[in-house]
């Protein structure tokens, strides 16, 4: 089994894993170079590439699972969920509770597709509200971590002091924020409340703790393995979806 991931996971010695860092070029020569391998299986993070693996996949003649996105063209079997919807879900609860000013912190939206569909649920959430789309913050070339969330606090405290709340693009980079936050003294949840994307330990360790959304990523997995164990023939005609419906997180300290 072949594994293309966004970020590292645990090694196992019967996989070949590549970590494409968001880089669509990068997963291109990677898929390239697992498929001569002769693997299995291929797990993909992520529905968005370039027409040379696309092709590359379809003439695999093995299981391609799609993971962690729910394309709208799938190659194969896909277990994901859209990241669109998820953060509209955190729109709907801070507005909920009488927020309105709210604010999205994400990478670069050309290289980052998931981070992009985030940040589109967020602009048609707020736009279903009522509310101005215009707190839109790009913190550097994703993967964006603790360093790119504290940058982009300090910007937008500095432009836009108003603020209410921030929706992060992930947990590390909503920590990020709430360390800016807490260096200039303000208050979180208090003056401002903080959401991120992952249910990573960083964002339920920290002080205050983080609102997140849970995508329930070993769920995920379990899944495309079952669907490795179980052979399923990638070019059947009918491609199973499995549909992870995310779930929004409540700290203990959050709005």
């Amino acid at each position: 089994m072949s594994s293309i991931n966004g970020g590292p996971i645990e090694h196992r010695k019967y996989s070949a894993e590549q970590y494409t860092n968001f880089d669509i070029l990068k997963e291109e020569r990677q898929i390239s170079q697992l498929l001569r391998r002769k693997p299995q299986a291929v797990i993909v993070t992520g529905g968005q590439h370039t027409p040379r693996p696309r092709q590359l996949l379809k003439k695999a003649g093995v299981p391609v699972i799609k993971t962690w996105d729910l394309p709208e063209k799938p190659l194969g079997h896909v277990v994901g969920f859209s990241n669109a919807h998820a953060v509209q879900v955190m729109v709907d609860h801070f507005v909920s509770k009488g927020l309105k000013r709210i604010a999205f912190i994400g990478g670069d939206a050309d290289r980052d597709t998931r981070g992009l569909d985030r940040r589109r649920g967020f602009v048609a959430a707020m736009q279903r509200h009522g509310l101005g789309t215009g707190r839109l913050s790009a913190a550097g070339t994703p993967p964006i971590s603790m360093r790119e969330g504290a940058e982009a606090m300090h910007h937008l405290l500095d432009t836009a002091p108003d603020t209410q709340a921030v929706i992060c693009v992930s947990d590390l980079s909503a920590f990020g924020a709430l360390t800016a936050c807490q260096r200039r003294n303000v208050s979180v949840p208090e003056e401002i409340s903080i959401g991120g994307f992952g249910n990573c330990e960083v964002g339920a360790s920290c002080a205050p703790s983080i609102t997140t959304i849970d995508p329930s990523p070993a769920v995920i997995g379990k899944l495309a393995a079952q669907l490795v164990r179980n052979g399923q023939d990638q070019k059947s005609d009918t491609p199973l979806q499995h549909h992870i419906t995310p779930r929004l997180v409540l700290r203990e300290f959050s709005v």
